[in-house]
Order: structure tokens, then C-alpha cells, then sequence
């Protein structure tokens, strides 16, 4: 990663301005023409080294201290977050623990085979069968089960090949520190989301920053997430993914696990 000759980037944070809002300019006959987007291929680069790293670790942990918006009826958006523990053991193994700021805690384990996410507070916990690795388990979650995890896809070992396709526009913004590593502060654009990411200067790539824009969604929330104690070679045991329901804790299902669950018995009922 190439960390030298910042200085021709003193004006990035304008370059930036520029790719959110492209600099128009009026034609003799008066008509606007926008400049393309454009694209910083070192910085991008330097992101998807970042994310290569960390796809090919066998194991690691990390601790991110995450905070989200959630938009209210009324048109507000009101400030969530919390705390979350993440122990990753490739190809398929992972285990996370969350603590909310009001307190809840939740657990979410993949062991290879079956995915399992736990309310604490609630004495509750789903299951769902899903052998494959961590891409695979993460995918499901998100997009079937319509679960958010956000720092799913940073340890989803295929997000590198998803930046390299939608990424459009970004590139250096400036050098900065997140709580105390010197970092290249670095924004792009998708079609989707918009993204900054606080990378490490000096040392493995390790992101210690990122912030996403869902800027198609109600009132465009925002994903901010700061990470820290990054581990490559945690102490885990396997038993560590092996998901054991507290005493007394009721078995839920997910969501859309349960509207399938209730329209088979429909149709069931319906052939009766």
C-alpha cells in the first residue's frame, strides 16, 4: 500500500465534493454539461487490499463500537448502537456477541451447519438450517432472512470483488487518526450506498473506520461503525460456536421462516 506524496491530495476533500455533486459548467448555447465521475484507482486499490487482507486471515477477532440511524414516523431519525464482539474462524465458522446501549444482548453463531441469533433480554432464540461457509451464511441472513449485519459483509471473504464492480466514483479525502492509529481516510460512491472507510497507514491494511450511506432508503440512514482490538490469532475453541439456549429460552422463528411456515399450512388446509 502505497503511503507516500499525500500532499498532492490537499485538496481531495473538494475532489470529493465534486463526485458527489458533479461541477457543472454552461455551454455558449447555455446548456449544462456535467463532468463524469471519476475515480482514484490507487485509493481504490488501497480499499480493496484492505478487504483482501482480511479475506484471506484463517481466524480473527475484532471489537466495533457501532452506531445507526433509524428513521421514526414522524420523519426523524432517532441515533441506536451499541457494542459488537466478532470471533471469525474461516471457511465457516463465526460467532458474535452484541450489547445494545439500552442494555440487550444478542448473539449471533454460524457453526457451518446452522445459523442461530439470540434475544437475551427476551429469553428468545431463532435456528435455521444453512450448511456453507461464511459467505454463504451471511448472505442468507441478510437477504433471505431479512436480518441487518452490517459488519457482515466486511468479513464476507467475496466483498472485494463486489467493490471492485459497483464502486463508481471516490478517492482520497486526508490523513487522519481513529483512536490513536494514523489512518488514510478514504470515500466512495455506489449506486446504492455511499462509503467512507478509515484504513490504517502504516502496518497491515486494517480498517479501523467505516461509515455507509444508504442514500435510496427513507430518509437515507446511516451506518457508522469504529473498530478496534483486532486479534489474528485469537484463543477460540470450537465450542465457542456451539449454541446452547439458556434454561428456559423459547424457540421463534425468523420472520420469513414463519410466512412460509403459515402459507404451506394454508395450502395444506386448502387440500383438506
Amino acid at each position: 500500500m502505497k503511503r507516500q506524496d499525500f500532499s498532492m491530495y490537499i485538496r481531495a476533500f473538494f475532489l470529493i465534493l465534486l463526485l458527489a455533486l458533479p461541477a457543472a459548467s454552461q455551454t455558449e448555447q447555455g446548456v449544462e454539461v456535467k463532468d463524469a465521475p471519476r475515480i482514484d484507482s490507487e485509493s481504490l486499490s488501497d480499499f480493496v487490499e484492505s478487504l483482501e487482507f482480511l479475506s484471506k486471515a484463517g481466524s480473527f477477532s475484532f471489537t466495533a463500537e457501532t452506531e445507526y440511524d433509524a428513521l421514526q414516523g414522524n420523519g426523524q431519525k432517532i441515533e441506536f448502537g451499541g457494542v459488537h464482539k466478532l470471533t471469525v474462524v474461516r471457511p465457516d465458522k463465526v460467532y458474535s456477541d452484541i450489547e445494545e446501549r439500552d442494555g440487550t444482548k444478542k448473539v449471533f453463531v454460524f457453526d457451518g451447519k446452522d445459523i442461530y441469533f439470540s434475544d437475551l433480554e427476551r429469553n428468545v432464540y431463532a435456528s435455521v438450517p444453512r450448511p456453507g461457509d461464511i459467505n454463504q451464511a451471511i448472505d442468507y441472513f441478510t437477504e433471505a432472512l431479512q436480518m441487518p449485519l452490517p459488519l457482515g459483509q466486511l468479513i464476507s471473504s467475496d466483498t472485494y470483488e463486489w467493490v471492485k464492480k459497483e464502486i463508481y466514483a471516490g478517492g482520497f479525502v486526508e490523513q487522519a487518526t481513529i483512536n490513536g492509529v494514523l489512518c488514510d481516510h478514504l470515500a466512495f460512491r455506489t449506486e446504492n450506498i455511499d462509503l467512507q472507510v478509515w484504513i490504517a497507514s502504516e502496518g497491515d491494511p486494517l480498517i479501523m473506520r467505516f461509515v455507509i450511506d444508504y442514500k435510496n432508503s427513507p430518509g437515507e440512514p446511516q451506518f457508522r461503525a469504529t473498530l478496534g482490538d483486532w486479534n489474528f490469532k485469537p484463543a477460540v475453541s470450537d465450542s465457542l460456536f456451539v449454541f446452547k439456549p439458556a434454561e428456559k429460552m423459547q424457540k421463534i422463528a425468523f420472520a420469513p421462516v414463519l410466512r412460509t411456515e403459515i402459507k404451506s399450512e394454508e395450502k395444506e388446509g386448502e387440500k383438506k
